[in-house]
């Protein structure tokens, strides 16, 4: 039996891909990741005995906004014109100007919802190597939310016999919204084409 699995979003995606890797380490599994942001890389990670020390307060203060953060859409969403317009997210959404729009969190995450990330980020370290599905990931190369050398190293950790990494020179993160038309039509042209060969 194949489950399909669709990893996609900041966190969305790791969150998916973690859970599938303790759920279903027996089933065959296809999975996109787009959102590249697997693991926190180790120059931002903090030191284990603040980790500790953040883990003894965090059902306290769990809103507790003590995680520096960039302004997302800035950093992530290179086409100023689709940070600061309306613009469709597709045919079947509303359209949405970027920076008013709610779904899009712009805040500082809270403590407990920071340790969660790297909680995550760990264990899907620990564990990437048990990844045995067809795996491809997007990473646009100028990338500033995210670092592609993360991209790379969890490519490379991951067993399996059917991955791809695509970096692309250039681009930010928001690939598939953040980038000028062509090069969104460029990379959903490639995951649409790596999709097609994995329903071969």
């Amino acid at each position: 039996m194949w489950n399909q699995v669709s990893c996609c979003g900041i966190w969305g995606g790791p969150r998916v891909l973690d859970v599938t890797l303790t759920s279903f380490r027996t089933s065959l599994m296809t999975a996109e990741n787009s959102s590249s942001l697997y693991v926190i890389s180790e120059e931002v990670k903090p030191h284990p005995m603040v980790v500790n020390m953040l883990t003894e307060v965090e059902e306290i203060i769990p809103k507790w906004k003590i995680v520096p953060s960039k302004n997302v859409i800035d950093t992530a969403f290179k086409d100023p014109i689709k940070r600061e317009t309306v613009w469709t997210f597709n045919s079947s959404c509303s359209n949405l100007m970027i920076r008013k729009n709610k779904l899009i969190y712009q805040d500082k995450p809270g403590l407990k919802t920071a340790l969660e990330m790297l909680r995550t980020s760990i264990s899907l370290e620990r564990d990437l190597n048990e990844v045995t599905l067809p795996f491809f990931v997007l990473h646009g190369e100028a990338d500033i939310v995210t670092d592609p050398e993360v991209s790379k190293a969890l490519s490379e950790k991951s067993s399996s016999g059917d991955k791809t990494i695509k970096l692309y020179p250039g681009m930010w993160h928001g690939l598939t919204s953040g980038e000028p038309d062509e090069n969104i039509e460029i990379v959903f042209t490639d995951i649409t084409a790596w999709l097609d060969k994995q329903l071969l």
